[in-house]
């Protein structure tokens, strides 16, 4: 009571639910077995999300990481070769402030995802087989992250 329902055809009309939506399909049959600490698993939507196995040392637990990403630095450099140089948790490299980006930039390529900075999405279910692929009950709902491009 007091709250209002809001039909399923005005919530599926909205212009990002099909993003939100595909964001939550992976692209393939991926059981809890093939599922590896740190592996990017593409979605339907186009965008990667992170597997993370045991974030909180817990036996048998899986999450995603649907927040790690790279921003690019504002120089001439790549976050492959920030990474190679040696730069990747330099105070510039991991300052929220600097990067205007909660993970600061080149998260994803210098390996600072961690669920213990940002809460992952926890898997409640795993490996429910279905007809068509095999399902993965989370614990929230997933946003795409903001994709940056390197400015030239």
């Amino acid at each position: 009571t007091g709250g209002s329902n809001v039909p399923m055809s005005l919530i599926l009309e909205q212009p990002e639910m099909r993003t939100v939506l595909e964001y939550h399909i992976l692209a393939g049959g991926y059981s809890s077995a093939y599922m590896f600490n740190n592996t990017p698993i593409a979605t339907t939507q186009g965008q990667d999300i992170f597997v993370v196995r045991d974030a909180k040392q817990i036996e048998g637990t899986i999450g995603f990481m649907d927040t790690c990403i790279d921003k690019p630095t504002p120089d001439k450099y790549t976050c492959e070769q920030q990474k190679e140089f040696g730069k990747c948790f330099e105070p510039f490299m991991i300052s929220p402030l600097s990067a205007q980006w909660q993970g600061g930039f080149c998260e994803r390529t210098c390996g600072r995802c961690s669920c213990d900075r940002y809460p992952c999405v926890k898997v409640e279910f795993a490996d429910v087989m279905a007809t068509n692929g095999v399902i993965h009950s989370i614990n929230r709902l997933m946003f795409p992250a903001p994709v940056f491009e390197k400015e030239v």
